[in-house]
C-alpha cells in the first residue's frame, strides 16, 4: 500500500503550505516543496538535507513544523526511528500541538520500534484533530490514514471503519475505495475487492493506470494461490471463472494501448 501511505500527508501539508506563505519566505516555502518531492520519490537522504537547509535558514514558525514534519519522515525512511520521534515532537511543538502530519509520523516510528503502546497513544491524537477539522477533503484524507495505521495495528475492524468514513466523505475520490479494495484483496475476498475496484475506474480519468493495477493484482493473488508463476501451469490451475476474470482484466488492459512483450506473452499462453 506504499502508493496510498503518502497520499493523506500529501493533502494536509497542501493546505498548511497554503497559508504558510503569509510568513515563510518563497525561498523557503520552496525549499520545503523540494524536500517534500524528495520524500516522495524516496530520496531520503537529499529529503534530510534540503530539510535540514529548511531548518538552518528558515526561522518562521510554519517552516520549524513543516521542516521537522519532513525531516521526521525523511529519518523514518532511512529507520532512523528514535530520530525521527525527535523531529516529530520539534513539529508537534512547533504546530502547538495540532500537526497531524507529524502525529503520524511519530506514530510510524513508534510502531517501526514495536513501541505500540505510545504508537496507540499516538494514534488516539490523531482521532481527536481529526474530529475536529471541518474541512471535508481533508477529513478524509485523515480517516484514510488512520485506516493504514490500523491495518499495520492488525485492528482490521477499525481499518474498514474508517476507511468507509473517508469513502462517506468524499465519495468522489477513486483512491478510497481502492485502498478499501486492496484491504479486501489481502483478506483474500476476491469478488468483494474487484467490486470495489470496477467503483474505482468508473470514478478515475486514468483508466489505463487502473486496468493495468486491477490485472496485476489478480494476477497475483492467483500465483499466490496456486503457488506459481508459470504461465502454463497457471492457466491449468486456475477455475473457469478465475481464467475468465484473468483474460478480461488483461484484456481491458491492452485495449487501453498498454503494450508489454513479456506480458503479452503471459497473457497469450493463458488465453489465447
Amino acid at each position: 500500500m506504499k502508493h496510498f501511505l503518502y497520499l493523506g500527508l500529501l493533502f494536509f501539508s497542501g493546505t498548511v503550505q497554503a497559508q504558510s506563505l503569509i510568513t515563510m519566505s518563497n525561498k523557503c516555502y520552496k525549499l520545503v516543496q523540494a524536500g517534500n518531492a524528495l520524500n516522495e520519490s524516496g530520496d531520503y537522504s537529499k529529503a534530510l538535507e534540503t530539510f535540514d537547509k529548511v531548518l538552518r535558514k528558515c526561522s518562521a514558525k510554519d517552516a520549524k513544523e513543516q521542516g521537522n514534519t519532513g525531516r521526521a519522515k525523511a529519518l523514518n525512511g532511512l529507520k532512523r526511528y528514535d530520530e525521527a520521534v525527535t523531529a516529530a515532537d520539534l513539529a508537534i511543538s512547533a504546530s502547538n500541538e495540532m500537526g497531524i502530519a507529524a502525529y503520524f509520523e511519530k506514530a510510524e516510528a513508534h510502531y517501526a520500534l514495536q513501541q505500540l503502546s505510545a504508537a496507540a497513544d499516538d494514534y488516539a491524537k490523531i482521532i481527536s484533530l481529526s474530529d475536529k477539522n471541518r474541512n471535508a477533503v481533508d477529513r478524509a484524507t485523515m480517516y484514510a490514514k488512520l485506516a493504514d495505521l490500523d491495518w499495520k495495528l492488525q485492528h482490521r475492524d477499525k481499518a474498514f471503519t474508517h476507511i468507509d468514513m473517508a469513502i462517506d466523505i468524499d465519495q468522489s475520490n477513486p483512491a478510497y475505495l481502492i485502498q478499501k479494495a486492496d484491504y479486501k484483496l489481502k483478506l483474500g475476498d476476491l469478488k468483494p475487492a474487484f467490486a470495489l475496484y470496477e467503483e474505482a475506474t468508473t470514478l478515475s480519468n486514468d483508466k489505463q493506470s487502473m486496468y493495468k493495477m486491477r490485472a496485476f493484482a489478480f494476477t497475483r493473488a492467483m500465483q499466490e494461490k496456486y503457488s506459481t508463476r508459470d504461465a502454463k501451469e497457471l492457466g491449468a490451475k486456475m477455475s473457469s471463472e478465475e481464467k475468465k476474470q484473468f483474460c478480461l482484466e488483461w484484456k481491458q488492459l491492452f485495449d487501453t494501448g498498454y503494450k508489454d512483450v513479456q506480458q503479452d506473452l503471459y497473457y497469450t499462453l493463458i488465453c489465447l
